[in-house]
């Protein structure tokens, strides 16, 4: 019986990763979430070891696809980064396990997701936001409560409406379950009627989105070649735009590091940035690797470029571990110098 519930526990996690790139599914956290929630009310006496597990199952399910992305980094950093956040979910499910054994317990509860979801997104290291329960919410009547209560408070009525079904599923002649379930059709159907969109906005703008595409696997080009590869794409835009099959943009989106080498650094660089803008007739907003300080440091930035040259600039204040830099390098290094070659900098 219990290996079925692990397995469930896995499929729920699974369903869960549904509602994330690349399906993109309305409402499968919702629904993986509250089969999570059923499975913790079933074992209300079950060992702390056994509800971890049960949550450790959920975790691989969901982390496991979710993240699958991060093998372009590397095997050994897609391993460390989902046992890591299997951790915060068996943790998480020996939390509600205990909550649920209190008043209302839906609220406690969704106050823990919460509260474990900003943990994981600071620690360790920087952080990992990924997969946050607010975050599977576009699609659904839930996102307007974004612009009301921010991403923590809408992740904790979606956990809300995800308690509701459990509930009732759990008590479905009972009185308090119809409650719950009226309590939770009740903020879908208030969600569906608030606005959507930024409070204030006036009137629209027409941005043109260029992908350069990278020459191969990471690691096996030359400085300059996902820059040229952009802008030879960018003279396509251009080209496209004067015989009228593209709309003129009021500006430019290039992609993260789509520049792999720093524009105030190479002449040539810069002076093709120049004359894309003027073609365009509009500014780029480039994503690039800028230099640092010294040789071993990079920047992550955001870089607008005008007619007057490189302008506004962002720089990324929480790079990416294993991904933009190499925690503990001189250990790590040591032990796997693919992270030393990959992430020089």
């Amino acid at each position: 019986m219990r290996t079925r519930e692990l397995l469930a526990a896995v499929v729920l996690g699974v369903i869960s990763d549904l509602a994330f790139d690349p399906v993109n599914l309305p409402g499968a956290m919702i629904v993986g979430v509250a089969g999570l929630l059923l499975l913790l009310l079933r074992n209300p006496s079950a060992r702390k070891s056994y509800v971890a597990s049960l949550g450790a199952a959920f975790g691989v399910g969901f982390f496991g696809p979710l993240l699958w992305w991060m093998n372009a980094v590397g095997h050994g950093a897609y391993a460390g980064i989902v046992l890591s956040q299997i951790g915060f979910s068996a943790l998480l499910a020996i939390g509600l396990g205990l909550v649920m054994r209190l008043r209302w317990w839906p609220v406690w509860g969704a106050s823990l997701w919460i509260g474990v979801e900003l943990l994981r997104s600071n620690f360790p290291f920087s952080g990992f936001p990924w997969g946050r329960l607010a975050f599977s919410g576009a699609g659904t009547p839930i996102e307007s409560y974004a612009r009301l209560v921010g991403v923590p408070g809408m992740g904790a009525v979606m956990f809300l409406v995800a308690a509701s079904i459990a509930y009732f599923a759990f008590h479905p002649g009972a009185t308090t379950g119809l409650m719950m379930v009226a309590t939770g059709s009740t903020m879908l159907l208030f969600g569906a009627l608030l606005p959507t969109g930024v409070a204030g906005e006036q009137g629209t703008r027409q941005v043109a989105l260029v992908q350069g595409d990278v020459p191969g696997l990471k690691g096996h080009w030359k400085p300059g070649q996902i820059f040229q590869k952009h802008a030879d794409e960018t003279e396509n835009l251009i080209a496209a735009i004067a015989l009228g099959n593209q709309p003129q943009p009021d500006f430019v989106l290039w992609p993260e590091n789509s520049t792999d080498i720093d524009p105030a650094q190479f002449p040539s660089v810069s002076g093709l940035l120049d004359l894309l803008v003027r073609g365009l007739e509009a500014p780029i907003l480039v994503g690039g690797l800028l230099n640092g300080p010294d040789s071993g440091t990079a920047y992550n930035a955001g870089l607008v470029w005008t007619r007057g040259g490189a302008g506004d600039k962002y720089i990324k204040r929480k790079p990416v571990p294993f991904g933009e830099y190499v925690p503990f390098r001189s250990v790590l290094g040591e032990i796997v110098p693919r992270f030393g070659r990959l992430i020089p900098r």
